[in-house]
């Protein structure tokens, strides 16, 4: 049964500028007495609900951080690939004009751009401007660099994501990449 009075006062208040929507008419026909006691019943979320609420968003930060720094730590590798592959098209052109794959830095002609997170190593010789001092735990030794008159080995160590493994990268003359330690999957 429709209260038409309150329909009614519902329709005078609009009537007085202020804005009642047909609809609350017809669903809440007994007036805004009702809207606010529902309203008023209902004060906040409780605990469960608040505590649930958090420990999916925890779930899903979990979830979207781990990926976001495996793929970072990819990203920087890209870093050491650029570079090594770089140094090798120098002592590949370096080889076909002496003949011979036997040279230091100077010889090749590269240099580090900036500041760079990688060591790299040339038939034994660090790259001047990368870096070589040993931080806590990590070891930026070369770790296999070489150079003879028909084959080359250029090397890059890295830590990639501050712990106490390293990233290790080596290229060859037949341009291909072979990793000897990978620090994004080394815990």
């Amino acid at each position: 049964m429709v209260n038409h009075a309150s329909t009614i006062r519902l329709y005078h208040e609009q009537q007085r500028g202020g804005f009642i929507h047909p609809f609350v008419v017809l669903i809440f026909p007994y007036g805004m007495k009702m809207i606010y006691s529902i309203l008023k019943s209902r004060h906040g979320f409780t605990l469960i609900e608040l505590m649930i609420v958090v420990v999916i968003l925890g779930i899903l930060v979990t979830l979207a951080t781990g990926g976001f720094l495996s793929y970072q730590a990819k990203a920087k590798q890209a870093e050491a690939k650029t570079n090594l592959g770089a140094i090798g098209e120098l002592v590949i052109s370096y080889k076909v004009e002496y003949d011979t794959y036997i040279t230091n830095w100077s010889g090749i002609g590269w240099q580090v751009q900036g500041k760079t997170r990688y060591s790299f190593w040339y038939n034994g010789q660090a790259a001047a401007g990368t870096p070589t001092v040993a931080e806590v735990g990590v070891n930026y030794s070369d770790p296999g660099s070489a150079a003879a008159n028909s084959t080359f080995t250029v090397a890059a160590v890295g830590n990639i994501d501050r712990d106490n493994s390293t990233d290790q990268w080596l290229y060859n003359q037949t341009r291909s990449f072979t990793i000897l330690q990978n620090d994004v999957v080394t815990p």
